[in-house]
């Protein structure tokens, strides 16, 4: 039986169009409250999954950038950045 993935591992699946595959990972929110998804693609899975960890390990290095704010930006998206 496989276990559930830990949080922010992101997903990897095949787009049923046109065959390429798809990583997406959640990264926050923007300013309005929506939901921030970076997605890359790739023509094989493994292409994917590795433009998946460059993404990571740079949102990781660099963090989210304050594109997300605004002239509208909470204190909570402030402390953020």
């Amino acid at each position: 039986m496989s276990g559930r993935r830990p949080p922010g591992a992101g997903s990897v699946y095949q787009r049923a169009g046109d065959g390429k595959w798809i990583a997406a990972i959640e990264a926050g929110t923007t300013a309005k409250g929506t939901r921030r998804r970076i997605v890359v693609t790739g023509h094989t899975r493994a292409e994917a999954a590795r433009k998946l960890r460059a993404k990571q390990r740079q949102i990781a290095r660099d963090g989210i950038g304050p594109a997300e704010l605004s002239d509208r930006a909470t204190v909570k998206t402030w402390a953020r950045c």
